[in-house]
Parts: C-alpha cells; structure tokens; sequence
C-alpha cells in the first residue's frame, strides 16, 4: 500500500486551502504543460494546505498486463475490467478504491477518503471478501502535489475543476469520461469552474 495513504488525517487536521478540492475532479485544461496529464480527469481524495494533494487518474488504462493476484481483483471490478494509472507517483504500486458501504466502513482493510469513497490494499484482503456488485477500481501508482503545488497549477490555468459523482470513479466508458464532465458543466469546453469562488483564506 502505498505509504502516503497510510496517514491520511494529516490532510484532516491541517487548515483547508484553494476551497476543499476533497471530492472534486481535475480536468487537464488546454493550456496543461505536462503530456502525461493531457487529456485527464483526476479525482481528488485528499487535500490541505500543509500536506498537499492526491488523487487519481480516471481515464488512463495501464498497458501491461496485470499479474495473478490483480486479475483476481479484476473479476470483482467494475467495467471495463482494467487497471488504471492512478499517477506518476509509486506506479509499481496498485491500489483499490471502493464505493464506501456498510462493509467497507467496518473493514481495517479499508482507509477512509471521502463520505463515499474507501481505497483498499489488496495484500490485506482476498478478492472474495469484496461484495459482488460493489463499485470498484484498481489503480496503479497516483497522483501527488506538494504544499501550493496544485494551487499554482490551477492558477496558471493549467487545471479546470468540477464537482464530482460517485459515478465518475467507476465510469464504464472512460475513455469518454472527460467529455461527458465537461458537456454537463454550465459553460462547457469554454467556461473555467470560477477559481474565485474557491476560499483562499
């Protein structure tokens, strides 16, 4: 599991900045300088002013096939039945995230990271204890920001944000997801989420 998530409450106690982005997606704007996030949705499950962001890529499958233990996981997942390239970071790595339920919420296998969402570490639980039907993805590596990182990539428009569903996570075509959030935002491909109603207090 990778370490960074071994510690989540350090993204809980410290002060919120740029809005609470817990829970919203990133959208690479036109103007992203980085190729490897042309083109993303990432979702944001932690974030502060002090400890930085994380997140995951939505809509990049991993190219190389997955070993006996993920393709257990796999038969458990939602479609299409790939992993995803969470990020950059720890890439070797992989990671589940489940929509939160009454099983999850008990589970120490399972760590917390919105009202809706739980990552999972596959060494600590079998693939049969997930419950069938259960929204689920696997990610390979995430994505990671250090203090005002992210901040100053949004605000050298670099980023677009927008709400987030449940839904997106476990979207079963994303390889059309960025278009279907950007078509359902009020000013779509033209209009930025409004940066100045995020707190920057």
């Amino acid at each position: 599991m990778f370490s960074e998530f071994q510690n989540l409450d350090r993204f809980r106690t410290t002060r919120k900045s740029f809005g609470d982005l817990n829970g919203k997606l990133l959208l690479a704007s036109p103007f992203m300088a980085d190729s490897y996030f042309a083109g993303t949705v990432i979702f944001i499950c932690a974030h502060s002013q002090s400890a930085g962001t994380i997140g995951f890529i939505l809509n990049k499958p991993v190219e190389e096939s997955a070993d006996q233990l993920i393709e257990d996981w796999l038969e458990r997942a939602s479609g299409p039945r790939m992993v995803f390239t969470g990020g950059p970071v720890d890439s070797e790595d992989v990671v589940g995230v489940v929509k939160r339920t009454e099983q999850s919420a008990l589970n120490p296998a399972f760590i917390h990271l919105t009202p809706d969402v739980d990552a999972v570490d596959l060494d600590d639980l079998s693939a049969g204890d997930l419950n069938t039907g259960t929204p689920f993805r696997i990610f390979a590596g995430f994505s990671g920001w250090s203090p005002g990182q992210l901040e100053a990539e949004i605000h050298a428009e670099g980023w677009m944000i927008a709400p987030g569903i449940i839904d997106d996570i476990f979207d079963d075509d994303p390889s059309q997801l960025f278009d279907r959030i950007m078509r359902r935002q009020p000013g779509g491909l033209t209009e930025y989420y409004p940066v100045a109603a995020l707190d920057m207090n």
